[in-house]
């Protein structure tokens, strides 16, 4: 049986305004949406732009472990004040994306307003070897990217050989904040985006490490593509689900971790 996921809509839905204009309007005062939730047209349109200047390209980091120095630019684009959640996150050589590092609410830029922050990020030494992309984010956290930017940095052969750790410490931001501990539910995110063409980004919560399956399958049940299929750490894991050779349609994500199972409603639009 299927447990429903959240089926929130992005902005660029046709099912946006597209309900019975005879119903209640939704809550934001708009005709009423289409679909079980609809999207809320009073989130400002993007109004902030993020770059991410690294101090010194390209950067590595030993095996042993190290720290690299960046700027984290929010720039006011708009003719008014905003308030944006930033953050960061980092994806790794093994796959998965590790994060929040970094997470600051409800921050305040004014009109013509640049903020920028010298941030240093440390890489443990039990981080494993390879490339990482590097991503900061303005927007509100988790669901809602406004701008992103990136970098990549490098990492030589790891010294122990052991899975990544929750000890990745970033200091620049007003105090020194670690990277958020194991999260506590098991949760499928809103695909990003949906509907899509040809891809969207898909990511998941495990709150400790098992056998994690994510299958996307069209409606009639027919297994279309298997993302995550096996043994994974507890953290935040993403998958990139591209349907380029699939026609337009519906089709659903379903995660599955032992007893636990979520779907989601994917929607291509070609």
């Amino acid at each position: 049986m299927f447990n429903y996921g959240v089926y929130t809509l992005q902005e660029e839905s046709p099912c946006i305004d597209a309900g019975d204009p005879s119903h209640p309007m939704d809550p934001d005062t708009t005709i009423a949406d289409q679909g079980a939730l609809f999207f809320d047209q009073s989130i400002p349109d993007p109004c902030v732009a993020v770059d991410l200047v690294p101090h010194g390209t390209p950067i590595f980091i030993p095996a042993s472990g190290g720290e690299f120095t960046f700027d984290f630019e929010l720039e006011n684009i708009c003719d008014s004040t905003v308030v944006v959640d930033v953050w960061t996150d980092v994806d790794l050589p093994t796959g998965p994306v590790f994060g929040p590092i970094i997470l600051r609410t409800d921050i305040t830029v004014l009109v013509a307003q640049t903020l920028v922050r010298e941030l240093t990020q440390s890489v443990p030494a039990n981080a494993p070897a390879g490339y990482y992309s590097y991503h900061g984010y303005a927007g509100y956290y988790p669901d809602f990217v406004i701008a992103e930017d990136h970098f990549s940095f490098g990492k030589m052969v790891d010294d122990a050989g052991s899975s990544p750790s929750y000890n990745w410490n970033v200091s620049g931001w007003d105090v020194e904040t670690v990277a958020s501990t194991t999260p506590t539910e098991f949760t499928l995110s809103p695909a990003y985006p949906n509907p899509f063409n040809p891809e969207t980004n898909l990511t998941f919560s495990l709150p400790e490490a098992g056998n994690v399956s994510l299958i996307v399958y069209d409606v009639s049940g027919r297994e279309v593509a298997r993302l995550f299929d096996g043994w994974y750490s507890a953290g935040v894991h993403k998958a990139t689900f591209g349907a380029s050779g699939l026609p337009s349609g519906v089709y659903f994500a379903r995660l599955t971790a032992g007893d636990l199972q979520q779907t989601q409603k994917l929607m291509l639009m070609k």
